[in-house]
């Protein structure tokens, strides 16, 4: 027996690419009486038209295999309310018809079970970044206003247990005595809490009066540790997880990972204080092969201060398996393996650039068939995690949020609920009280996976392989999908058994002769009632949390100030050393309540100004001027600087810093000078705001000088000229980086500086060919008011042959309306 037809063509009757002049979009017209068109089931299925477009029509009702359900005149010539009954759980659109009138576009609602209490440990969540993404949007003409009540009443009614939401500790603390939008956050975690939602929080800024540089980590310890402290405190109940930072291996630092490290152990210790019930993470770790800073942040001894691994991946379903042995591997190498891991953001990409014009100018959408295959994708991915042992995985995004040609949200910006959200919460009632058993033995091409029900019996998901399991990303054809189905089967005693499609439409089986005949299709199906069966590939087991160690001091953070002396390497993964010896401040900071005395010991070199015994007092941070003087042989690149002590008779974690010297590296290896670069005539401007931007060459300096000024008002303030190799003389042909000195005009202080390769885009059909294809940022460390060598490396951040570079572009993203900076002495680095 085959369950189901396939789910595309009904989805692709949803709606039409656009609208033309004078058209009814029925859409907006169309008014759901359930919040977004997320009914409960038994809820009255009831319809308005919007006022505006009361006038008599015909509607017509669809379920996702295109077949009508239901249809008629709309009640009092368009003025009355359309009650709709008899329909089950699933997801159908609304068209719209009448005589002379040309109406295009649906408007789509779903049923979805009555939720139940989240089960405690469900691995199934969502990012919901309400506080942020739900704010008010005068410019949203559909949807003005703040929409955090109604993304909290969609996590409701979808039944997750966990969400994701975004805070902003600037705008709470802006003084250290003021508190701002503080309730805000909170008020929307405790509204979460009364459905029995936890809330896991993430904030990636810091006031300016807790930093002692133009930073975006804090710098002091102590506010740091006194904020996380207050807030988990003050949302006990409510706040279930706290992560420091987000993807701090990629675009949210400029800091180095020895800075992270010692400031994530500082909000580790507060958030732990100040609610033990709570999950501690780290800011999500995003680069996977993992980066050189992952690896400085865990020789820091960071594991010991949280409770799990936090991770993201936009990876395609095929990588799964390699990118879950990749997160194995690294937590075994640091003698962890069996850590919990949370993915606090998981999406994907295949559906490819969005394709339809928005109502909101300048923003594109979903089409129908985009939307499907995050219908699809949904409950694959978030069921292959829970497979690999998982704890936590939320789905990006449930809020409205458009980030250049992606339309993240299973919400759209009228905050109608997509497909997506309605296969979200079918997989949620389905498996959401269910414990994983493991993989079934299945035919060539269907994924089967096992569970047991609160009551003993067993449920199992499948799905027919697809494109979306097979293929990368970049090679998914949404609009192309075929449903592929297979017929299988599995022993089970005679009788009738229950399931449902992806977005629940309940379906019935029947076994007979101790054989159930099923048909997979690309969109997974759920079935219960099932007994006997045993898995291919049973769930991974996990032992228990390790106890902490006892002759570990956690309380001790310590950290580093480091002079001139020492060079951040663009990787923020490790320093290079002007010299030999090298001036900074050591700080150790008490982040207990408890007097502490000890001493401390430096590994990798040697220094001078080292203190003997060392008392600390409760939040107590002493400073101590030190010199240090690295140990690596004169042939050598490689080496560390490391700090522990030794407090009441316990060990403190390290403080590392790598040493990879290469200033002394790249004087062995070939170099091309680029004079070219001192012409001004080479350079293209290229900055914010339009054409803004000067260069001249300054005999003074020896050097090209840059200048930009942005019109008021600009606030993504950024310039980085352009200039065209000649080739094949200024080639990049076996490069492996490049070397330049900067320096900025006085009182100028960016937030970023990139250097940056321009290569040949390579577009593919149905793409936009939007400002990025083909280039590659590389972040080197901020400049100031001194001339200064940055040796820029591309071994992690360039993913394409360096000999496809055509253009380059250096420069800086500055936080004033004016600035000027020079070059000089550009050298491409070989192999």
């Amino acid at each position: 027996m085959q369950l189901f037809r396939s789910l595309l063509p009904g989805l692709l009757l949803a709606a039409a690419l656009s609208l033309s002049a004078g058209s009814v979009d029925v859409s907006w017209a169309v008014v759901p009486q359930a919040p977004s068109g997320a009914f409960l089931e038994q809820e009255p299925l009831r319809f308005t038209l919007r006022e505006g477009f009361q006038k008599a029509c015909r509607f017509q009702v669809s379920d996702v295999y295109g077949k009508t359900v239901s249809e008629g005149e709309w009640p009092e010539g368009g003025k009355g309310t359309l009650t709709l009954s008899g329909l089950p759980r699933g997801y159908y659109t609304i068209r719209l018809s009448a005589p002379g009138s040309d109406y295009e576009d649906c408007a789509t609602f779903g049923v979805v079970s009555r939720p139940r209490r989240p089960t405690p440990g469900m691995p199934y969540a969502l990012d919901s970044a309400h506080s942020w993404c739900a704010e008010a949007n005068p410019k949203n003409v559909r949807f003005p206003g703040r929409g955090m009540d109604r993304v909290i009443e969609l996590a409701h009614r979808s039944g997750v247990g966990f969400v994701r939401d975004r805070w902003g500790w600037g705008s709470i603390e802006p003084k250290p005595t003021i508190r701002g939008r503080y309730w805000h956050f909170v008020e929307n975690a405790q509204k979460l809490a009364v459905h029995g939602i936890k809330t896991s929080v993430v904030y990636h800024d810091a006031p300016q009066w807790t930093k002692d540089t133009v930073s975006d980590l804090p710098t002091d310890l102590v506010a740091n540790y006194n904020f996380a402290f207050k807030s988990a405190a003050d949302t006990r109940g409510c706040v279930g997880a706290w992560e420091f930072w987000n993807e701090e291996d990629a675009g949210f630092t400029n800091e180095p990972a020895w800075e992270y490290a010692a400031q994530l152990k500082a909000a580790a210790l507060g958030y732990r204080n100040g609610n033990p019930d709570a999950t501690v993470l780290n800011g999500a770790f995003c680069v996977v092969p993992w980066r050189k800073f992952t690896y400085a942040a865990l020789e820091n001894d960071i594991l010991p201060y949280i409770d799990a691994l936090n991770v993201h991946t936009y990876n395609p379903l095929k990588k799964y398996d390699e990118w879950n042995a990749e997160v194995r591997k690294l937590l075994e190498q640091y003698g962890r393996p069996d850590m919990p891991v949370w993915i606090t953001e998981s999406s994907t990409n295949s559906p490819r650039d969005a394709r339809r014009k928005s109502y909101m100018p300048g923003l594109f959408t979903y089409s129908p068939s985009q939307e499907a295959v995050i219908a699809e994708f949904v409950p694959k991915a978030q069921i292959l995690m829970q497979a690999a042992g998982i704890e936590k995985d939320f789905f990006f995004v449930l809020s409205p949020y458009n980030e250049g040609y992606s339309d993240w949200g299973l919400l759209r910006k009228d905050y109608s609920a997509r497909p997506g959200y309605f296969s979200f919460a079918t997989l949620v009632h389905e498996l959401g009280d269910a414990k994983y058993l493991g993989e079934l033995a299945a035919p060539d091409g269907i994924r089967a996976f096992l569970f047991r029900k609160p009551d003993g019996s067993q449920s199992i998901a499948f799905w027919r392989q697809s494109e979306l399991d097979l293929l990368e990303n970049a090679e998914i054809e949404p609009d192309n999908f075929k449903p592929m189905p297979q017929t299988w089967t599995l022993p089970a005693a005679t009788g009738v058994y229950s399931g449902c499609n992806l977005y629940g439409t309940p379906m019935k089986l029947a076994a007979e002769n101790g054989q159930l005949r099923l048909t997979a299709d690309r969109w997974p199906v759920y079935v219960h009632g099932l007994s006997g069966l045993t898995p291919a590939a049973p769930a991974r087991v996990r032992p228990a949390k390790p106890a902490p160690d006892p002759e570990t001091d956690l309380s001790i953070v310590i950290r580093a100030k480091l002079s001139g002396d020492f060079i951040q390497n663009n990787g923020r993964d490790s320093v290079d050393m002007k010299g030999a010896s090298g001036a900074l401040t050591l700080e150790v900071c008490n982040l207990s309540n408890e007097t502490k005395r000890g001493t401390l010991s430096v590994a990798g070199g040697t220094v001078t100004g080292m203190p003997g015994t060392i008392e600390l007092k409760p939040m107590q941070k002493l400073s101590f001027p030190l010199v240090f003087t690295h140990a690596i042989p004169e042939k050598e690149f490689n080496g560390k600087i490391e700090f522990t002590g030794r407090f009441n008779g316990r060990k403190t974690t390290r403080f590392h810093i790598p040493i990879r010297l290469l200033g002394r590296e790249i004087l062995s290896m070939k170099r091309n000078v680029l004079d070219g670069i001192y012409n001004p005539k080479r350079w293209h401007s290229n900055c914010a705001g339009g054409n803004h931007m000067t260069t001249r060459y300054d005999e003074k300096e020896g050097a090209l000088c840059i200048e930009a000024e942005f019109p008021p008002g600009t606030n993504d303030r950024w310039v980085y000229p352009e200039m065209e190799l000649s080739l094949p003389r200024e080639s990049f042909k076996d490069a492996v980086g490049v070397s330049f000195e900067i320096k900025l005009e006085a009182d100028t202080a960016p937030k970023e500086s990139y250097f940056m390769l321009v290569m040949e885009p390579k577009i593919k059909a149905g793409d936009h060919n939007r400002h990025g294809q083909g280039e590659f940022h590389v972040r080197y460390p901020i400049p100031d008011q001194n001339w200064q060598t940055r040796v820029v490396q591309f071994e992690e951040s360039v993913k394409a042959d360096p000999a496809d570079t055509r253009k380059i572009r250096i420069g800086l993203n500055p936080k004033s309306d004016r600035v000027r900076y020079w070059i000089r002495n550009l050298q491409i680095i070989y192999r």
